[in-house]
């Protein structure tokens, strides 16, 4: 059997106001998911439910599923066997007290903090490096293009709110990152 191959990457948000690649990993082992199904968290400063936001997590990017394994993030549209996923930590309409906001064009509500915007940009940007893929294209999957880089929302009906993104500046911004 042949290792798995992304061709681009889905974008999620944690619909908690705390959560880390550990916690995560711990919500998904409860559903009976094998570890946590993204390949990376991108950190807002809370990593537990009471606890204060910490500038110094705010924005950091932890590995989840390594990207050689297929990911437990997206069945729709059978995304697993297509595409990365990173998932920001967040819940729309909520950025943790003493927080820079992201810039309002990245979010349809706000909850991105600004170092996680920053820091999810250089990691697409990153991903796109290492397997040559353009930030504003797509790619062949069962019979459809598909953008390199999209969100939950675009695959599930049923997950109208996750990531939450205004992806065309984002992709922009990736764009912009690889020159």
């Amino acid at each position: 059997m042949s290792a798995f191959r992304p061709y681009g990457v889905v974008l999620h948000c944690t619909a908690s106001r705390f959560g880390d690649a550990r916690e995560i990993a711990a919500w998904h082992r409860a559903r009976g998911f094998d570890g946590i199904g993204y390949g990376r968290v991108v950190r807002n400063g809370v990593r537990r439910a009471r606890d204060p936001y910490d500038v110094a997590t705010d924005g950091l990017v932890e590995r989840g599923r390594a990207d050689t394994v297929v990911g437990a993030h997206c069945a729709a549209g059978g995304m697993n066997r297509a595409t990365i996923g990173i998932c920001c930590v967040g819940t729309p309409g909520f950025v943790p007290d003493g927080a820079t906001r992201a810039p309002a064009s990245y979010t349809v509500q706000p909850y991105l903090t600004a170092k996680q915007a920053y820091s999810l940009v250089a990691e697409l940007a990153s991903l796109c490096r290492a397997h040559g893929w353009d930030p504003q294209g797509t790619f062949r999957w069962q019979r459809r293009d598909v953008p390199v880089i999209t969100q939950h929302s675009d695959h599930d009906r049923g997950k109208p709110l996750c990531a939450s993104l205004h992806l065309d500046p984002i992709r922009r911004a990736v764009a912009a990152a690889l020159r």
